[in-house]
């Protein structure tokens, strides 16, 4: 939270110094920056389904940046969640994922102190009393198109590469290694060490977002990340 803290201030203090102004020719003096709709629902979520589906079935929070203002009295971050509504007769994997608004923090400068200014009582990953469904078809569908578009090209490009590496170097070939000489019998066998146990986060995938004022050099990714429900808020 310290390397968030500075990098916003630094921000108040480049509004100050650069002298931006908005479209009307006023001083900038705030930022709003907010996830994008059709982004989320019809390019990020489909791609991480089967990886959300399984962080919620071990009893993991599914987080994402909702909103982000700055201004010259504090800063905001609006954090919502993603959970899931049971259908009977069907896997888990396949129950529907909602989305629901799950904590707020917001940040002082004159105390220099955080806030939980929003916090959702329903702790509930199935089923949770207040939630939003995907939409049916997104606001934006040329963006849509194009960002699948990009996604496309990109993963081509990969293959295309991995292709290329798969032939520079199947010409290679490694003389086998000479036979050991053992002076004492070898030592038995060791059994496997168990798995060094790891806290899984989720991939970070920025999500495009909206700016509320132009021209600002401010750089805000949104990130969808997973934390441990007991360790990160």
């Amino acid at each position: 939270m310290d390397d968030l803290v500075k990098a916003c201030s630094e921000q108040l203090l480049f509004w100050h110094i650069s002298g931006e102004t908005t479209s009307y020719n006023k001083p900038v003096d705030h930022i709003l920056v907010w996830s994008n709709t059709d982004y989320f629902w019809f390019i990020l979520l489909p791609r991480s389904t089967r990886e959300i589906h399984f962080f919620l079935e071990d009893g993991d929070c599914v987080y994402f940046l909702e909103r982000f203002s700055l201004d010259h009295t504090k800063f905001e971050l609006t954090f919502s969640e993603v959970r899931r509504l049971s259908t009977p007769g069907e896997e888990t994997s396949s129950w529907p994922l909602v989305t629901t608004l799950s904590k707020e923090y917001t940040y002082h400068w004159n105390s220099s102190s955080w806030e939980i200014t929003l916090d959702n009582p329903d702790h509930q990953i199935n089923n949770p009393a207040y939630y939003n469904l995907p939409p049916q078809n997104p606001q934006d569908s040329d963006f849509v198109r194009e960002q699948l578009r990009l996604q496309e090209e990109e993963y081509r490009l990969i293959l295309a590469r991995i292709d290329e590496l798969d032939t520079t170097t199947s010409g290679w070939s490694t003389p086998p290694a000479p036979p050991c000489q053992w002076s004492t019998p070898p030592a038995p066998p060791r059994s496997p060490s168990p798995p060094i146990p790891t806290i899984n986060w989720f991939a970070q995938a920025e999500c495009t977002c909206k700016l509320h004022q132009e021209n600002l050099h401010f750089t805000l990714s949104c990130f969808f990340m997973l934390f441990r429900a007991f360790g990160a808020f």
